[in-house]
């Protein structure tokens, strides 16, 4: 007798390993499909105009706003997963996966609230810097240039006339063609009323 159950049991044995065997091969198909996703654009784009999007209302400070945000970044990414592997997966077993260092890396902020919430503050930095930088370099663009202001132009009710010159100081090099015009309003020639 037993015999018979030191055979079932390796037969059990067996059972179980073809068995984790052929859950092995299913995670590993699915880490690759998933590994196919993370490096396309769209994820690439998904992920970062989420970020760029929420990032603006976070700071060091802590708020129970920051975990709703967390939560809606967890279910698009959890989302656009299941939709683009045709399978429910959750973030348990996304995590269970056996996912390389590069992935891990990848979707550690979906698990890490801490570490999404340093990313967002980076972001937010990151997009207000990119916004001063843009504004500065408007300003420095348009420095320089004469500008005929609005009211003047529309209400002389004379015919306007669009130059592109340089002007003092500036060569033509500096100009950014269709960019930038000098507005010279054109005089009109003046009847004498007398000679008529």
């Amino acid at each position: 007798m037993n015999q018979n159950l030191e055979n079932a049991i390796d037969l059990e044995n067996d059972e179980l390993i073809v068995e984790n065997y052929n859950n092995d091969d299913k995670d590993d198909q699915l880490v690759s499909q998933i590994q196919e996703i993370l490096i396309t654009e769209d994820f690439e784009k998904l992920s970062q105009d989420f970020l760029r999007e929420k990032c603006l209302v976070f700071e060091e400070t802590e708020s129970k706003e920051y975990r709703e945000i967390f939560k809606l970044y967890q279910s698009a990414i959890q989302l656009y997963l299941n939709e683009k592997l045709k399978v429910e997966l959750t973030l348990e077993k996304l995590q269970s996966l056996p996912l390389d260092e590069t992935m891990n890396e990848t979707l550690a902020s979906l698990f890490d609230y801490d570490l999404f919430k340093d990313i967002m503050v980076e972001t937010r930095i990151r997009v207000e810097e990119e916004e001063r930088t843009i504004k500065k370099s408007t300003n420095k663009a348009t420095k320089g240039y004469k500008q005929t202001p609005q009211q003047t132009i529309f209400s002389t009710g004379q015919a306007i006339q669009f130059e592109k010159k340089p002007l003092k100081n500036q060569t033509p090099q500096d100009l950014r063609p269709d960019l930038f015009f000098n507005i010279v309003p054109l005089s009109t020639p003046k009847v004498n009323k007398k000679q008529v």
